[in-house]
């Protein structure tokens, strides 16, 4: 066996051994100080082969990957700064950061709150809506690799490709991936789909301190989560579309999630129904003696929807009133049918609802919006709403024409495009767009 490296001992005429943190048969992790980089702390991990030739080889494949996290620019990201092979080592050298693991967290018995976890996930979904635009997937997310520092910054450390290189090197490691402990999971999701899932779990054991195989039930192949914690339907709605299952995984993108986690900027005021279909819509039964007042409103360039909100006040020895209002609106037109004296008191008031005519498509050329959000590709989906399946993808700064829009089941606005180069149509969240 390799004796360790003594503390005062410089690697590379660069990298001044401070202290040993983490042993094992065959890997070691120090901290270092780099003294060619203002004297700043660092992790130098050594990982020691059977022989030189099987160094070699695993050095050979994996460079190009290491490579390309190398050169990865993100505050958030501990970031790999140096790999190299010496003999029958190969030795990784990543930034350092000061802080607090949130497994070293969990461990001392404190759970996560619905506010934290949201802003958990404000602050990791962004840098991996970063890494995925570079091609790039972490590969390991757990609570031991989110760790916090001293300002509640969290910092993504810890890449799937260090588990990778122990892995060719025949090198055993401590702890499993966490989505290989759900025993009962036979399908794991990929690429991006793979951070997003490892993340939703990662945020369950958070809140519940439960280990992920405690909260997979093998026989239903759900997940059981919910008896643990009770969360907002917004917040429950949205891990259980990130968790993984044996028949698929909802949403994988991260921007798809960020759009689901920040409120519409505009919030319906009536169902969305398909243009195609009117629908008439009953108020409640009212008191026979309740007055009410029926208007039609045509303004230019408007058309007028109703919305009818009855307030109901009750005194002792008042009869119920109830006041309609109304409020403008681009998209439909409201008729109000006028009072017959012959209509029994009981018959609720029907208010007739008539869609608006569909706009003629414009030409291929014409655009009016702007594929937004951090760079990379946005899903488009086959309706509004993410329970839609992805039918392509548009990078962000593309230009596409806006046909109408829609909200789906929770609320959020939806917009249909259709991009003239492609002729692809489809709907994209409000938030990944960006209108002229």
């Amino acid at each position: 066996m390799k004796p360790s490296l003594k503390p005062g001992l410089i690697l590379r005429e660069r990298y001044l051994i401070l202290e040993i943190i983490e042993t094992e048969e065959n890997y070691r992790v120090y901290v270092s100080k780099d003294q060619q980089s203002n004297n700043e702390n660092c992790i130098l991990r050594e990982f020691i082969a059977s022989d030189e030739n099987e160094a070699v080889r695993v050095h050979k494949e994996l460079e190009s990957i290491i490579q390309q996290i190398k050169a990865l620019k993100h505050p958030h990201i501990e970031k790999i700064e140096d790999f190299w092979l010496q003999g029958e080592v190969l030795y990784l050298v990543q930034s350092y950061f000061e802080g607090e693991t949130n497994q070293a967290r969990l461990s001392k018995g404190y759970l996560l709150t619905e506010d934290e976890v949201i802003e958990l996930l404000k602050q990791i979904l962004p840098v991996l809506s970063y890494l995925h635009s570079q091609s790039i997937v972490h590969g390991d997310i757990s609570p031991s690799h989110l760790l916090r520092n001293s300002d509640e910054t969290l910092i993504l450390t810890h890449f799937g490709i260090l588990r990778e290189i122990a892995s060719q090197m025949g090198i055993e490691t401590s702890d499993a991936k966490l989505l290989d402990k759900v025993k009962g999971l036979s399908r794991f999701p990929y690429g991006s789909g793979q951070d997003l899932s490892a993340l939703a779990v990662t945020v369950l054991m958070l809140l519940t301190g439960k280990e992920p195989q405690d909260l997979f039930n093998d026989q239903s192949q759900t997940w059981d989560w919910e008896n643990y914690k009770l969360l907002s339907d917004r917040l429950t709605d949205v891990l259980n579309q990130m968790l993984p299952t044996n028949q698929t995984v909802s949403l994988t993108s991260a921007d798809e999630i960020i759009a689901l986690l920040e409120p519409s900027k505009t919030s319906p005021t009536v169902s969305t129904v398909p243009l195609s279909s009117p629908f008439t819509s009953h108020t409640e039964q009212v008191n026979p003696e309740t007055n009410s007042e029926s208007s039609q409103t045509n303004s230019p360039g408007f058309r007028v929807v109703l919305i009818v909100a009855s307030i109901m006040v009750v005194f002792t020895g008042i009869a119920t009133f109830a006041i309609n209002q109304f409020r403008n609106s681009e998209n439909v037109v409201v008729d109000f049918p006028s009072p017959s004296p012959s209509l029994d008191a009981q018959t609720p008031n029907q208010f007739e609802f008539t869609p608006p005519t569909p706009s003629s498509q414009k030409n291929g050329s014409s655009t009016n919006a702007t594929i937004s959000g951090i760079p990379g590709t946005k899903n488009v989906r086959s309706g509004a709403g993410t329970v839609y399946g992805v039918i392509g993808e548009l990078t962000t700064g593309t230009r596409v024409q806006i046909i109408s829009s829609s909200y789906d089941s929770g609320g959020y606005l939806w917009y249909q495009i259709y991009h003239p180069s492609s002729g692809l149509r489809g709907w994209v969240a409000e938030q990944l767009i960006t209108r002229d």
